[in-house]
């Protein structure tokens, strides 16, 4: 009869990802991603299958799109989470034209968007009117516009217009009044002075 071998068997650490939040968001958003946690466990977390560095906490914040796992080790033995795919939606690409424009005062400017499937045209100042792709604006001095656009996905983009305001505006409500052949007096309400 030989001497004992001993065999020990230790027990492999659980390795269980879930996000802290939703996995599919737009671009320039994140979302957490938690492991769980055990007396003497180290992370390594993984994108897509490459390790990515310095991740090596109990959580991972993602902000790109792929497949995220992550490997517990406790001791000798590793165990390898189920991939949590986070999805990164585009933002639209929102545009608006003219993106420089000159009117007299108190004239309109029509502004036209593209790009997106809503603007916020109600948040515009001197705001005339709109529709869902273009609004009118009646500023009385120089401003830039800043035209927000929202997509289908809820992801938003924004564009500039500026619309440059000159002179004094029309002449207005014009009357006149004969004193003589060669005197007339005339009156208007704008521009004042």
């Amino acid at each position: 009869t030989s001497p004992a071998t001993v065999v020990t068997v230790s027990p492999a650490p659980q390795a269980v990802a879930s996000a802290a939040g939703p996995t599919s968001f737009c671009n320039g958003g994140n979302v957490t991603i938690n492991a769980n946690t055990g007396t003497g466990y180290t992370y390594q977390w993984y994108r897509n299958g490459a390790a990515v560095n310095g991740a090596t906490n109990a959580s991972y914040q993602a902000a790109s799109g792929g497949n995220y796992t992550v490997i517990i080790t406790l001791g000798t033995c590793v165990s390898t989470s189920a991939a949590t795919v986070v999805t990164v939606l585009a933002n639209p690409a929102v545009t608006v034209s003219p993106t420089t424009s000159t009117i007299q005062k108190f004239q309109t400017q029509t502004l036209t968007a593209a790009g997106a499937s809503s603007y916020n045209w109600a948040a515009q100042s001197a705001l005339v009117s709109s529709t869902i792709t273009a609004g009118v604006v009646k500023p009385l001095t120089t401003t830039t516009y800043s035209i927000e656009g929202t997509d289908n996905n809820g992801c938003k983009a924004t564009a500039t217009a500026t619309v440059t305001v000159i002179g004094c505006g029309d002449v207005t409500d014009i009357t006149t009044t004969a004193y003589s052949p060669s005197r007339v007096s005339v009156k208007w309400k704008n521009p004042q002075g």
